[in-house]
């Protein structure tokens, strides 16, 4: 049946795409828009923490380095970004084992990134107080720590979110060619939250 023979039947105009493919372009575009303006945001943070950093008399002296915990969250956000890249190569030659496998794998590696984070935050915390008591208001670093560790945090857990339910519904066996889409839009998400601590952790060693 033609489009204009559904538009006539009452169906309206549902066919927006030539083809999987175009659908497929114009989701990928818009991912990257909704990238940038997210790119846009850190980008604006970083750059703040850096102003701050350079007037030396609002910016502590002595600063603690940055908690071991971060080693291990940034060890595992950069291989679960290597697990996803796998899922969506496997998804690509319809690898229903891998697919399952690799983003069960990038699924945990992600929530144990948020769990080596809070680890941080505490040790963090804890390194700090001397500096309190020494009477130091070290209060920019604290929050410029907590802030963009923070801000990666919630935006990660963003990305868990639908990772979490396209990995349920291929343990589930619910997966099927035509999802080779999602996959691969969440591993654009999933490598950019990756890129985007690199700097994070780039830019912290750089003011501390």
């Amino acid at each position: 049946m033609a489009i204009s023979e559904l538009n006539q039947a009452g169906h309206g105009t549902r066919f927006v795409f030539r083809t999987e493919q175009d659908q497929f372009v114009a989701g990928r575009f818009g991912m990257l828009l909704f990238l940038g303006g997210v790119g846009m945001l850190f980008g604006a943070m970083i750059l703040g923490i850096l102003a701050i950093r350079l007037d030396d008399s609002s910016w502590p002296s002595k600063l603690p380095p940055l908690p071991p915990a971060v080693w291990w969250s940034t060890g595992a956000l950069v291989l679960s970004s290597m697990t996803m890249q796998w899922a969506i190569w496997s998804s690509r030659k319809g690898q229903a084992f891998q697919i399952r496998l690799s983003l069960g794998l990038t699924l945990l590696l992600g929530v144990s990134f948020l769990a080596s984070q809070t680890i941080a935050w505490f040790e963090w915390d804890a390194a700090i107080q001397s500096l309190i008591q020494q009477e130091q208001v070290p209060r920019l670093a604290v929050t410029g720590f907590h802030v963009l560790t923070g801000l990666h945090a919630a935006h990660l857990i963003g990305g868990l979110i639908p990772l979490a339910v396209v990995t349920i519904t291929v343990i589930m066996g619910a997966w099927h060619a035509g999802r080779v889409r999602g996959i691969h839009y969440i591993g654009m998400y999933w490598h950019f939250m990756d890129i985007v601590w690199v700097s994070l952790v780039l830019t912290l060693l750089l003011v501390l």
